[in-house]
């Protein structure tokens, strides 16, 4: 007989976001679902006998008038509140997964409006109600990650991945492999990164999921390029876009990727030829990292009148889409120095890296210090270095192709966005 499955247990009540939630929503709501979220973990916490004394039956009337107006603030989530509400009036008769499916949606409500410690609490009690569903537990890994919190993240990917096994849910054990090889690459745990992310391809092939087998691929690749393993990221490369539908939403910004690998790799000429089609496909403000590198392959591979012109295109895109500028600037700082404006790409540099600091973004900021070293140090660009092989020139042209014709009106993928597992 084989071993018991162990999945691990979720994390404890978390307590400590009460008055983030308060600074977030809209007044009315964010003081009601501030309440609710104490409530419903008093509610997690407490047994049956404990349960029936917990609320008043008839509320104060500021607490109705206050629920009222939430409401119509935000009609669409009135549904999900008097779900939530109902739990309150009779504790002892929840029903389990309609409760847990309405802290889901408001989560990603919540999400999707930047409301992050809102979002995080809803989704951890969505998962703490409904301790069976991987999926649940795949979003509040997610979701705790990407707050920084990543002790949380891990047991909560942990259970997901463990609760996907034990039901034979793929997508979701995939996806559970997805989120945690994410978490390991912004740990610098490569190793682990690479299984979690092996994995998750593996199984995604083995169940027929080509696209989501793709999309792993991807991850890996990525991860492999930013820690400069770049012979294997491009076999990952390869594949990915071997197995990518051909419309697929996430397909552009897997072109801006390999793109990245090749300015690594200092093919930028080829890089400068597929980002040219990614600034026309992708708009702002998706577009402005893709503009950044194609500013960073002209300044390396030319010419140097559309160098200048992109040049100036991508510092008004940052004028008015700030959100990329700590990584946009250290492309720009790159594509100074091979310029030759010295004094440009070490501001360029150290904005990056401080613009990064105040993100608690590790990755750019340790980038972008290591660059400034070598630009205080005088160290000169390294030269381009020209690739024209065969197979070469038949991967980029039919990766180039793909993404003109590209359409985000076609069906790409049989599934939910990226984002039940990115950043």
């Amino acid at each position: 007989m084989g071993q018991k499955q162990i999945i691990p247990e979720p994390p404890p009540v978390q307590r400590r976001l009460d008055t983030a939630i308060l600074g977030e929503a809209p007044p009315a709501l964010a003081v009601v679902l501030w309440q609710h979220a104490r409530h419903l973990r008093d509610w997690i916490d407490a047994s049956p006998a404990e349960r029936e004394a917990l609320f008043t039956p008839d509320p104060p009337r500021w607490v109705v008038a206050k629920r009222k107006e939430a409401r119509a603030e935000l009609p669409e989530l009135a549904a999900d509140l008097e779900v939530v509400e109902g739990v309150l009036r009779s504790p002892l008769d929840a029903d389990r997964a309609r409760l847990a499916a309405a802290l889901e949606r408001l989560a990603r409500w919540a999400e999707a409006r930047g409301h992050a410690a809102t979002a995080v609490q809803l989704a951890e009690l969505s998962a703490l109600v409904d301790r069976e569903e991987p999926r649940l537990a795949n979003l509040a890994g997610r979701l705790t990650r990407n707050a920084g919190d990543h002790t949380r993240a891990e047991a909560w990917l942990e259970r997901g991945i463990g609760l996907a096994r034990r039901r034979r849910d793929w997508v979701e054990y995939t996806r559970g492999h997805l989120g945690a090889g994410i978490l390991c690459m912004a740990a610098g745990r490569e190793a682990r990164a690479s299984r979690h992310l092996n994995t998750a391809s593996t199984i995604a092939m083995r169940e027929g999921h080509e696209w989501l087998a793709a999309e792993a691929q991807h991850d890996l690749f990525q991860f492999m390029t930013v820690r400069g393993n770049l012979v294997d990221a491009e076999v990952h490369a390869r594949r990915a876009l071997a197995w990518y539908p051909k419309h697929h939403q996430r397909f552009p910004f897997f072109a801006a990727d390999v793109a990245f690998l090749l300015v690594c790799q200092r093919h930028h000429a080829a890089a400068a030829a597929l980002l040219r089609a990614f600034v026309q496909v992708v708009k702002p403000p998706q577009n402005v990292l893709g503009f950044s590198m194609l500013v960073r392959a002209l300044a390396a591979a030319g010419p140097a009148q559309e160098f200048e012109r992109t040049r100036a295109r991508l510092l008004d895109l940052l004028r008015r889409h700030g959100e990329y500028e700590a990584a946009a600037r250290w492309h720009l700082a790159y594509a100074d120095r091979a310029a030759g404006r010295w004094e440009s790409a070490r501001a360029n540099a150290r904005t990056a890296a401080e613009l990064a600091h105040a993100q608690q973004d590790g990755e750019t900021e340790r980038l972008a210090r290591v660059l400034l070293a070598e630009l205080e140090a005088g160290v000169p660009s390294p030269p381009e270095l020209p690739r024209d092989d065969g197979k070469f020139t038949e991967w980029l042209a039919a990766l180039t192709s793909r993404l003109e014709r590209w359409s985000p009106t076609r069906r790409g993928r049989p599934s939910r966005s990226r984002a039940d597992w990115a950043a």
